[in-house]
């Protein structure tokens, strides 16, 4: 019987974590493509280890200092998500849609050696030329 109880103790503990993986080291390129998000549709994702992940993102608004900004967060993995724990915030696996605070990006597997600071000030550059070039006074 105590044979019987430990096999089927480990035989769930293995299958509860069989869709887990270690996305550890990777990193999504991630775009919002509609207008009325213009300044805020790029994003970017990292990560960490087993359980943490960043989400960086450029931050406008109209009283604020356009600049990027950094979140670290705690995620579960499930067989069709990636859910970041104590939000509603997630990321489909089978199509890297990231759904954060009602707005989805699309998201794109980045190479191991892409650098998304530099990226995000590159667009962060490109968004305020743009808005300069378009104030009037």
């Amino acid at each position: 019987m105590k044979k019987l109880l430990g096999i089927v103790v480990l035989g769930l503990l293995l299958t509860v974590n069989a869709y887990a993986k270690d996305f550890t080291g990777k990193k999504l390129r991630c775009t919002y493509k509609t207008s009325a998000k213009e300044n805020n549709k790029y994003s970017a994702i990292e990560f960490l280890d087993e359980k943490k992940l960043t989400i960086y993102s450029i931050k406008t608004g109209d009283y604020s200092q356009w600049r990027i900004v950094n979140v670290t967060r705690v995620y579960e993995v499930t067989p069709n998500r990636i859910n970041l724990i104590a939000s509603t915030s997630y990321i489909n696996r089978e199509n890297l849609v990231f759904r954060r605070s009602g707005t989805k990006y699309r998201c794109d597997i980045a190479p191991d050696e892409w650098d998304i600071q530099d990226y995000l000030e590159t667009k962060l550059k490109e968004l305020i030329a743009d808005q300069e070039s378009k104030n009037i006074f």
